[in-house]
């Protein structure tokens, strides 16, 4: 059945034009503007979109490819075909050298090669060149004779199916009546695309360094890699350029160094030799996170002590690594969510600052805090407090001015035990201090006061432990004259187990 299968297929297609089966594959259909295309039709586009992956085209078959030949039959294995062994597969098989596919140039194409015979059972046909054709992964071969190649005719062609294992791999069957596999690695290829590229950053994620590292793949290379090329693109680059050069082929690791902390880079990797380059990697995408708040500040009213009026001013000061999009304000020590309805929409920006941000303050005479909230792009925040006392116009009355900071501004801590920066002045003398984690403002008379020297001018660090529970840490600081007076500031901090 199959001898009559394989005349049937000779004769099918050695019955058409040579000019129709001397060029590459073809889709199966065209179509013009204005056609109606069937289901079936379409169907058949697909299937070959699909499979297209698994044709063969002639520029693939072009150079130099290294060939094994086996064959089931025992009639093929003659001495004049060379040396055959058996395998414990039944098959029969033979290193039969090169095969060298040749482009001439002028839509023909010719091959030699080192065994004569390569898809034949017969030993005086072939010298080892002659012509061949491709047509939808068919090659129609021709065999020389009396050291001349055959011409591509009728009387001389034989038909090889081809199956594409890969893009430098070949499983070939002969037409013949006796046929010979051969399995044809392709030669002098570039080298494979690396495997397994990652990325690392520093361990504490601030460092301004990317390191790469890879894996080697050389299956199906006949020439050692040469050495390695990085290349690199970024969110302002359309295409991948080279960042780095590595001239020897043990060193599969870089460290690139010319990034930003608030950069995206995509990268690949890709192998050379002599050969030229090889198939860049697979990309990989790196960016530093981002898992810092803003820093930053608040004063009411330019610092002012006291207002008569519940309409006030804030100034608003901050600082993100990243850039700060967002802020707060409100008279709530809450730590709001990030999709909050009364946040404030700033374009992104590294440094962020607002004077006269007008804030009504709630009713009724005494000290009011406020709190300001600032965010960035990944959703981090941080919160900044200031109080000013709200009184009746008729009183004369000041209170001093100051400000807080935690552990000098740090964002985040992994101890309860902080240290909190303070500054205070007053025109008549600070004469006291507290420290607490409640925004509630402290009677005149508590015992809780720290009493110092009384000054018009006052700075310290103070030791304070935070409370149990990781989260966002509000702070705060009254200071109290001669008189009586008393203001509060409040600065945040996140605890976290890192």
């Amino acid at each position: 059945m199959k001898k009559s299968i394989l005349i049937v297929l000779a004769s099918i297609f050695l019955s058409y034009p040579m000019n129709l089966i001397g060029g590459d594959y073809d889709t199966p259909h065209t179509f013009s503007c204005g056609d109606t295309i069937s289901a079936d039709m379409m169907n058949e586009i697909f299937d070959y979109i699909k499979n297209a992956n698994k044709m063969i085209s002639a520029s693939e078959l072009i150079g130099t490819w290294s060939c094994m030949r086996y064959t089931m039959n025992n009639e093929c294995k003659t001495p004049a075909l060379g040396t055959w062994t058996v395998g414990t597969d039944s098959l029969y098989r033979y290193n039969s050298g090169t095969l060298v596919m040749i482009d001439d140039g002028d839509n023909t194409y010719s091959y030699t090669t080192s065994i004569p015979n390569i898809f034949s059972c017969e030993a005086t046909e072939s010298v080892g060149l002659g012509n061949w054709v491709l047509k939808n992964n068919i090659l129609f071969i021709t065999f020389s004779r009396n050291g001349t190649a055959g011409a591509l005719d009728e009387t001389g062609m034989k038909l090889i199916f081809l199956k594409k294992v890969s893009s430098s791999r070949l499983l070939m069957e002969s037409g013949d009546i006796k046929p010979v596999f051969a399995e044809c690695d392709k030669q002098n290829l570039p080298p494979n695309p690396p495997s397994s590229l990652t990325y690392a950053l520093p361990a504490d994620n601030t460092s301004s360094s990317i390191t790469l590292t890879w894996t080697d793949t050389t299956s199906n290379q006949t020439e050692a890699v040469t050495g390695y090329k990085v290349i690199r693109k970024t969110v302002v680059t359309d295409n991948f350029t080279t960042v780095s050069t590595i001239t020897d082929n043990t060193t599969r690791t870089y460290a690139d160094t010319n990034v930003t902390e608030s950069g995206k880079y995509w990268y690949r990797v890709l192998a050379y030799n002599t050969n030229g380059d090889g198939t860049p990697s697979k990309v990989v995408k790196a960016e530093f996170p981002d898992d810092e708040a803003p820093s930053g500040s608040l004063k009411i009213d330019n610092g002012s002590a006291y207002t008569t009026s519940s309409s006030v001013g804030l100034n608003l000061s901050a600082t993100d690594n990243k850039g700060v999009v967002g802020y707060l304000a409100t008279e709530s020590n809450a730590p709001p969510s990030t999709t909050s309805s009364g946040w404030t929409s700033v374009t992104s920006t590294k440094t962020y600052s607002a004077d006269n941000v007008a804030f009504t303050l709630s009713s009724g005479y005494g000290t009011k805090l406020v709190f300001v909230w600032y965010k960035d792009g990944k959703g981090n925040q941080s919160g900044y407090g200031a109080s000013i006392k709200y009184k009746d116009a008729t009183l004369d009355e000041q209170a001093p001015t100051g400000s807080l900071t935690i552990d000098n501004a740090t964002s985040s801590t992994t101890s309860t035990s902080v240290t909190l920066n303070m500054t205070a002045k007053d025109n008549v003398g600070v004469v006291a201090y507290m420290t607490s984690e409640s925004s509630v403002p402290p009677s005149p008379s508590s015992s809780d006061w720290v009493s110092i020297t009384s000054a018009t001018s006052y700075s310290a660090n103070a030791s304070f432990t935070l409370s149990t529970g990781y989260g966002v840490k509000f702070v705060y600081v009254w200071f109290k004259d001669a008189e009586g007076n008393i203001a509060g500031y409040g600065a945040s901090i996140t605890y976290s187990s890192q």
